[in-house]
């Protein structure tokens, strides 16, 4: 998430307060392996003060500590009782409705998709070389970046479904977001 701000602060020159992060709720499960190797999604908003006046190991820390502090809380699963509750209480098409109106996703997501599970890729004895998982479309105008770990491999998703002016930001963006990594492996943020 700290990448994901100072590339959208220096690529695009566009300072952000508040840090939407998807989260998964498999560890709020009681038996996380029954959704197989489906991403189980809630949400949470990182806000921070004076993100622009932190150096880029500050920043990180703050993040990391309002994170852990939400899904300690379990705030990020507000989303998902809401959704629970409206379609237990209320007819299914006017749950639908209200849900469709009110509960919106991001149109730039960036989601960590975590570490895929080797035990979990048993395919009837087939051995796995390689996997990742990618992000999804929901709709236009959309980008989702997610990023993916197997056998200590990270692998960085794109998926979008936009205009050309919003693609030529997000060429900048990404380019940014390349070169702050690159930046952090030389030691030099």
């Amino acid at each position: 998430m700290a990448v994901y701000y100072v590339a959208i602060k220096e690529g695009l020159d566009y300072s952000l307060h508040t840090l939407y992060a998807p989260i998964d709720t498999r560890r709020y499960a009681k038996n996380p392996r029954r959704f197989g190797l489906c991403n189980q999604m809630g949400n949470l908003y990182t806000t921070i003060e004076n993100l622009d006046d932190l150096s880029f190991l500050e920043l990180l820390q703050a993040i990391h500590v309002q994170m852990e502090s939400e899904k300690q809380s379990g705030n990020c699963l507000k989303e998902l009782r809401l959704l629970h509750l409206a379609f237990r209480i209320l007819p299914h098409k006017w749950s639908a409705r209200i849900i469709g109106r009110s509960v919106k996703n991001p149109r730039v997501a960036l989601t960590n998709l975590g570490i895929i599970d080797e035990k979990a890729l048993s395919f009837q004895g087939v051995e796995t070389k390689d996997c990742f998982i990618s992000g999804s479309m929901k709709y236009a105008s959309n980008l989702q970046m997610a990023v993916s770990t197997y056998q200590n491999e990270i692998t960085f998703g794109v998926n979008m479904m936009v205009s050309p002016e919003d693609k030529k930001n997000i060429s900048i963006l990404l380019n940014s977001y390349r070169d702050i990594l690159v930046r952090i492996a030389k030691g030099e943020l």
